[in-house]
């Protein structure tokens, strides 16, 4: 029984192998060809809004709120606007607002998406808002906070 089961995991697993080949050849799954970005952008959304929550939850746990107030568009101008479609590092966009300075937030690299926050004290939802692709459909990812309990949570979401 064992003396054919070796061969026939060597067959699946080359027939795996060939499957990632064509994908990667676009003959079977490539991600750019169904204008998909491969996540490396999106990343960068899902990584700020991670960071921005955890700075919402931790000023809840200092403070027995949510920052309050609001942020809107941060920066205000859309990535894909620029030369080189994406944001260019800018200090004072983030030191300027009341809301960023409370979560100590501000980005120092190129960036694709746009960030907002809006707070009462008891929630708050923080909005990533891009076009990766530069493709004419931006996407919005958010972070929401809220404290059933005393406790903070917060959820990721597209």
């Amino acid at each position: 029984m064992t003396r054919w089961l070796v061969p026939l995991l060597a067959v699946v697993a080359l027939g795996a192998c060939d499957k990632g080949k064509d994908a990667d050849k676009g003959k079977g799954g490539d991600k750019k060809s169904k204008g998909d970005d491969g996540g490396r952008d999106r990343a960068e959304a899902q990584l700020m809004l991670n960071k921005i929550g955890k700075s919402a939850k931790t000023a809840y746990v200092e403070n027995a709120e949510f920052p309050k107030g609001s942020a809107g568009l941060t920066p205000a101008t859309a990535c894909c606007s620029t030369p080189d479609k994406k944001c260019k590092p800018d200090p004072s966009a983030w030191s300027g607002s009341p809301v960023w300075k409370a979560l100590d937030i501000s980005l120092d690299e190129p960036h694709v998406f746009q960030y907002s926050y809006e707070g009462d004290g008891k929630t708050f939802v923080a909005k990533a808002v891009g076009d990766p692709g530069c493709t004419g459909t931006p996407i919005t990812l958010r972070v929401e906070g809220s404290a059933a309990g005393g406790n903070p949570q917060i959820t990721l979401s597209e």
